[in-house]
């Protein structure tokens, strides 16, 4: 005999609860920035949609950040996010951000994408919020690190990387990663981070 407040469940009345949604669970706000100025400007979302796609088929609510923002403006969007994915970009980090000389090979940089993805860094590092950095979203990261790349590998280290942006497609491990703690990421680009630098703990 049971206690009258003894609640007797059957496996179907188990499964309807496990399915019933959590009415206090709130999605992770990811903030993801345009690829580049130009294609904002133009409202071109084909490859941007991908990236915000694959948030909320993680499990993420996906926030457009813009590289238009004022100073102020990208000041405060970061406090209001719980978590960065930097995206690819046809563009190349401006090698003066590593007093490097520029290679005839390298194209130009994408100021506005430079300045909000470091923008997004120095919150979410100080912070301990997660970032997920993908192809030059890993340049960025290791450049504002203190690190520096080398701009073409096939001049300078005499290889090939089989990587085009009129092919790039979301990574099909972007959903899986962006939900772990430790999420792995790689990037496949003609500049890679040099091996010689060493940056500080950080998660990948």
């Amino acid at each position: 005999m049971f206690p009258r407040n003894f609640e007797l469940w059957g496996p179907c009345d188990a499964t309807m609860a496990s399915s019933m949604p959590d009415q206090n669970y709130v999605l992770p706000r990811v903030g993801v920035p345009w690829r580049t100025a130009q294609e904002e400007a133009a409202n071109i979302r084909p490859k941007i949609d991908k990236y915000l796609r694959a948030v909320e088929r993680a499990g993420g609510e996906p926030v457009l950040v813009s590289l238009l923002l004022s100073p102020g403006e990208l000041k405060r969007r970061p406090t209001e996010l719980d978590a960065f994915l930097l995206t690819g970009s046809p563009a190349d980090v401006d090698p003066a951000h590593f007093r490097a000389k520029r290679h005839p090979a390298t194209v130009d940089a994408d100021t506005a994408r430079e300045r909000t993805d470091f923008a997004l860094l120095e919150h979410a590092l100080g912070t301990g919020k997660p970032v997920l950095a993908i192809c030059y979203g890993v340049q960025s990261l290791n450049v504002f690190l203190g690190g520096s790349l080398i701009q073409d590998i096939p001049s300078e280290l005499g290889s090939k990387v089989c990587h085009s942006p009129e092919k790039e497609k979301t990574p099909g491990g972007v959903e899986r990663a962006a939900v772990r703690r430790r999420p792995r990421v790689g990037a496949f680009r003609r500049a890679p981070r040099e091996r010689k630098f060493v940056p500080p703990p950080i998660r990948s």
